[in-house]
């Protein structure tokens, strides 16, 4: 049987909240336009590389390897990113922190607000939440036709 989109992350987001884990849900916006820039291997790099690492910055040693994420591209007005993040729940408090984003998480989140020479465009807006059930938000990142998924 052929999975969609939304039920692979309902069930293994679900999965790991069932297990105890923090989950995050997460949108960055951009201000790409580019149909082809969207789809390009550019967009899968950024969350890959440049996102991940900054959070894999703020957690400890053990904790890097039980981190997993997956995201989706969505297309209107710009390109914005929506997806999880997953991490070991004693590890929470390196991402989010008395009611709000860690201020050194913060800090690295900010750098991305202009492009630099390895990232050619920039996030203008972000928003990382403690998730509220995985359901609701895989249901509202898969909600119409345009999205695309992070294998575009």
């Amino acid at each position: 049987m052929n999975m969609t989109l939304r039920e692979k992350l309902e069930t293994t987001f679900g999965a790991y909240e069932a297990d105890g884990r923090a989950i995050f849900i997460v949108t960055l916006s951009t201000f790409v336009a580019s149909e082809s820039f969207g789809c390009s291997d550019r967009m899968r790099h950024f969350w890959d590389h440049h996102f991940i690492y900054r959070v894999r910055e703020q957690l400890p040693y053990q904790a890097k390897e039980k981190l997993d994420s997956d995201y989706v591209l969505e297309r209107r007005p710009f390109f914005h990113y929506h997806g999880f993040l997953a991490l070991p729940y004693e590890h929470r408090h390196h991402i989010w922190k008395g009611g709000a984003l860690h201020p050194r998480f913060n800090r690295a989140l900010n750098s991305f607000r202009h492009a630099g020479k390895y990232r050619p465009f920039r996030i203008n807006e972000y928003e990382i939440l403690p998730a509220n059930g995985v359901t609701a938000w895989a249901k509202y990142i898969t909600k119409t036709a345009d999205y695309i998924p992070s294998v575009c």
